[in-house]
């Protein structure tokens, strides 16, 4: 069935929509080049938790990406499903062009529904280091003194997450704080690992082997914790 056909159905109250049907229109979303006619399906607002389409904008991320505004807008949405799945969505089709869109991500720490703060813990521990800055920058902004004011001081383009910032955060009388913390705290973290340097030792690249002399003396000598780990991230 054609996407055009299966948004048709969806949308008409008399039809009956099973587990076929929701087959059919992840398959068409999955194969068709223009999916426009999706579109219709959030621009209603989503009123029938029984038909709910956000499931697909969550599976399907950067594809949906022409629906922005209207994704955007399911962020106040009164189920709390909804708005975890925009959340996951825009985290993977929002870019540093959308202003704004990331600070709006990270001001939902506040949402008064915790399935909710997880799809946002889950947005601090993946995204990239200049989405998740500029989540900070635009949440502060006009934030008053919340707690999202304070972040900036945490987090920025290039400072390092350290020991002693989690342990600030985690501590902080406003839970938007100890949220925040939290998600700092489960970020992957780069490494510098000993047995690949000395891999590296074989190299005979004079420009290799400045590199290597480079780390071992800049970053594993300055930055090192717990056994020749030292987190790169900037």
């Amino acid at each position: 069935m054609q996407l055009e056909e299966l948004v048709g159905l969806w949308l008409d109250p008399k039809s009956v929509w099973d587990s076929t049907l929701a087959s059919h229109l992840y398959s068409a979303l999955s194969n068709s080049e223009n999916i426009e006619p999706f579109r219709r399906l959030l621009s209603g607002g989503i009123p029938d938790m029984d038909r709910n389409p956000s499931f697909y904008i969550n599976e399907f991320g950067w594809k949906m990406r022409p629906f922005l505004p209207e994704i955007v807008g399911l962020l106040d949405h009164r189920s709390p499903q909804v708005r975890f799945d925009a959340i996951r969505c825009l985290q993977q089709c929002g870019t540093l062009e959308d202003k704004g869109l990331f600070g709006r991500l990270l001001k939902c720490l506040d949402d008064p529904h915790p399935f909710v703060h997880r799809a946002v813990l889950m947005f601090i521990q993946q995204a990239p280091r200049c989405h998740l800055a500029q989540s900070v920058k635009e949440a502060a902004q006009g934030a008053g003194d919340t707690a999202f004011a304070e972040f900036p001081r945490c987090l920025s383009y290039t400072s390092i997450i350290t020991e002693r910032m989690i342990r600030r955060l985690i501590s902080h009388k406003d839970p938007i704080a100890r949220r925040f913390g939290v998600g700092l705290a489960v970020r992957p973290r780069l490494v510098i690992d000993d047995a690949f340097l000395e891999l590296a030792d074989a190299c005979e690249d004079e420009e290799g082997r400045l590199m290597i002399e480079f780390t071992r003396t800049k970053w594993l000598a300055k930055r090192c914790v717990r056994g020749r780990v030292v987190d790169c991230r900037r």
